[in-house]
């Protein structure tokens, strides 16, 4: 099985980000990806990422921030549409519901 093979196998959302980082994880040394394995498993994400970009260069690193803003960017879109969706939903509730209490009165 290929390294591709095993990105494929990943949910969708973290293909991507498999695919981005995993040239940086082939490069390291046997004992450096084993303490950084060792670092995810023992739930230390802050630094095993600190790790995984401290190999990067500069540039790459402003690549990664771009697309970083881009995706918030996209998630808090996201968030607000279906926020403004709920409250239209409890609108319709809420019109529906005093058209249904006037009928009644008269």
């Amino acid at each position: 099985m290929t390294i591709n093979d095993m990105i494929k196998k990943l949910p969708p959302e973290y293909q991507e980000i498999a695919r981005r980082y995993v040239p940086l994880l082939v490069d390291m040394k046997f004992e450096d990806l084993k303490s950084w394995i060792e670092m995810i498993a023992a739930g230390n994400w802050q630094k095993s990422y600190k790790e995984l970009v401290s190999k990067m260069t500069v540039d790459e690193l402003l690549a990664e921030e771009r697309k970083g803003h881009e995706i918030l960017k996209q998630l808090n879109k996201d968030n607000a549409d279906r926020i403004a969706l709920q409250f239209a939903i409890i609108e319709q509730i809420f019109l529906t519901s005093l058209l249904m209490l006037r009928t009644e009165d008269t």
